[in-house]
């Protein structure tokens, strides 16, 4: 319930989405959109187009905020409490800078500093082992706030639009997926991770399960309203400068085929070709498809989503590829290789999708799944029903239920 509202933002020309929503940060440009029941039972999903402007400092700004029970105007803010989930991006400061950072907590998301470890790490020895406190980045990264340049993702500060996805899994297991323009850009927490974790409390999948907690996929329960270009608690020092536009709210999880429609259905089938490509040919050789995968360590291949290494000592199964994650180099051997997560090709592979303009149509209606929620933020009304580039998503009774 309630009204949308904005304030220190324009609407502005965009050769895109013909009129867009354009936030300031010196202007301390806020949306307050009235809150979309969604997660209710575990599983959800945010889509939203972004072209960010410059940025100052060496903090953060938020380009979508909605916490739970606290983290409202007037309240302290913690984005580490249950139901909390924030998109936002360190500035030019900040050793971070040029990814876009997600963070997603459930109900039953507590972080429990004291057996985490001060600061919200793991402890060294004895204790629990939940690892509280975590987050994800566009480039893959997990829990890193140090400098990274990693191949094959997109540059978010090209002045061009940009597609945003999270994603509880469509597998329905603990953790979320997030995707930059359509494709798998990084999940939390990493199966390195969980391995890890594995290894140190016994080897077993129960072991792991009674002390590591992976955020999201259990029933989201925040009731407050949504932010964009600003954070929850309205911090002077956080509010976001670029263009905003088409925020989707979905009250399942989406599956990656699913997320790569809804950014071919924008561009077009040789925009997302394109940038397809870009990731998966353009940095092949920092990445890998492996023919002999026997030759790996043991035999042994890597799933969708799962750790590999681009040196073939790790591979993916055939059909998928490696692609480098944030903190990725390491040495095996004296050979250096890179850390990455294994991808599948978008819509059955690239050998199905077609090269030239016109070939292959975008996805059509049927195939794209419908949101809960949907703000398209293209017109001077935030809270317009009128939805862009196609008309009937407007009023669909039970959205993507």
């Amino acid at each position: 319930g309630g009204e949308a509202r904005a304030e220190g933002t324009r609407w502005a020309e965009d050769d895109l989405f013909g009129t867009v929503l354009e936030c300031d940060a010196a202007s301390n440009g806020t949306v307050v959109l009235p809150h979309p029941a969604f997660g209710l039972g575990g599983g959800l999903a945010v889509n939203l187009w972004m072209r960010q402007g410059p940025t100052s400092g060496e903090a953060f700004e938020y380009l979508l905020s909605l916490s739970g029970g606290g983290g409202g105007p007037g309240d302290a803010f913690d984005a580490w409490a249950p139901d909390n989930l924030h998109i936002f991006v360190p500035e030019v400061g900040h050793p971070a800078h040029g990814v876009v950072r997600f963070v997603l907590r459930d109900h039953d998301d507590v972080c429990d500093v004291s057996s985490a470890g001060g600061g919200g790490a793991p402890p060294v020895g004895g204790g629990g082992l939940e690892l509280c406190r975590s987050w994800i980045d566009s480039d893959g990264g997990y829990m890193n706030n140090y400098a990274r340049d990693v191949p094959g993702h997109a540059d978010l500060e090209d002045n061009q639009w940009h597609m945003l996805t999270l994603s509880t899994l469509a597998s329905g297991e603990p953790g979320y997926a997030v995707y930059v323009d359509g494709l798998l850009a990084g999940r939390a927490p990493p199966h390195v991770v969980q391995w890890g974790v594995q290894d140190a409390v016994g080897g077993t999948a129960a072991a792991e399960a009674q002390t590591f907690r992976a955020d999201g996929g259990d029933p989201f329960l925040a009731s407050r309203p949504l932010y964009l270009c600003a954070r929850s608690d309205l911090d002077p020092q956080r509010h976001f400068t670029g263009k905003v536009a088409e925020l989707e709210v979905f009250d399942r999880a989406l599956t990656p085929d699913e997320v790569f429609s809804k950014y071919q259905a924008v561009v077009g089938a040789a925009g997302a070709t394109q940038r397809a490509l870009s990731l998966f040919l353009a940095h092949a050789h920092a990445s890998s498809f492996v023919e002999e995968p026997l030759q790996a360590l043991g035999g042994e291949v890597m799933g969708e989503g799962e750790h590999c290494l681009t040196n073939g000592l790790m591979p993916c199964a055939p059909g998928l590829m490696c692609v480098p994650k944030a903190d990725s180099v390491l040495l095996l051997e004296g050979t250096e290789g890179l850390g990455g997560e294994c991808v599948a090709l978008p819509l059955g592979g690239l050998q199905g999708m077609a090269l030239v303009q016109g070939l292959r149509p975008a996805a059509p209606l049927g195939a794209l799944p419908t949101p809960l929620a949907f703000f398209p933020l293209t017109e001077a009304d935030p809270a317009a029903a009128a939805s862009w580039p196609f008309p009937a998503f407007a009023a669909l009774p039970g959205g993507a239920r």
